[in-house]
């Protein structure tokens, strides 16, 4: 008869532990190591998770961990100097399994986006006026563009003629480069030498092309590294 009482209280339990066992939330443990684009840890660098509620770390010696819930989530890591950042990520993770995710951070610069150049069209007509004749307006024109023109070829016979790249900017532009560290902007580097954007771009692709830099796109900017021989 105890034994048959047993059983009953025994059959009456089983649900209401699978029940607690199904509403026992699923965790899973993320961490990994933070380098920077030489592949070198990187130290107090600010981590983290838009988890709810939101969890933030500092990786004091390189290496970040956080207990998060299955889901979709995003790491952020960034290194912090003087309210400015310097170097910054953001990786978009998705956890489906309960278990251990190794994922490593690489920090890139925080680049400032090269100018934009606005473009603005000018109606002439507002300028001179719907009743102005045009005529002397035009004829002034050509004759400063005559003057212009004259002088630009007395100018360019006078001066001796020179490669667009001479081997001295490309000289520069490594010993620039190397001042930095060996890795740079090409912003830093025309804003540095004084060059257009046009010349900058040209310059350091022909660089590209003689194998003596690595240009690598980055936002709206470049990262220019200089090749070890």
């Amino acid at each position: 008869m105890l034994i048959f009482a047993f059983i009953l209280i025994l059959v009456g339990c089983m649900p209401l532990l699978s029940h607690a066992q199904q509403n026992e939330p699923s965790t899973a443990i993320i961490k990994g190591t933070i380098y920077d684009l030489e592949l070198n840890k990187v130290k107090n660098a600010i981590v983290t998770v838009n988890s709810t509620p939101k969890q933030t770390i500092v990786a004091v010696n390189g290496e970040y961990s956080f207990e998060l819930p299955l889901g979709s989530y995003k790491i952020e890591a960034k290194v912090v100097s003087y309210n400015i950042t310097e170097a910054y990520t953001i990786e978009t993770i998705e956890i489906e399994y309960s278990g251990t995710y190794n994922i490593d951070l690489i920090l890139f610069p925080n680049l400032i986006p090269e100018e934009e150049i606005l473009e603005e069209e000018i109606d002439v007509s507002e300028i001179i006026g719907k009743k102005t004749n045009i005529i002397p307006i035009v004829l002034v024109i050509a004759c400063v563009a005559c003057v212009l023109l004259v002088a630009l070829i007395i100018f360019y016979k006078k001066k001796k003629k020179r490669k667009p790249f001479e081997k001295t900017d490309i000289e520069k532009v490594i010993e620039f480069i190397k001042k930095e560290g060996g890795r740079t902007t090409q912003k830093t580097i025309r804003q540095h030498l004084f060059l257009s954007e046009a010349k900058a771009s040209l310059l350091i692709t022909e660089m590209e092309h003689k194998g003596l830099v690595q240009k690598i796109k980055k936002g709206r900017g470049n990262i220019i590294i200089l090749k070890e021989k």
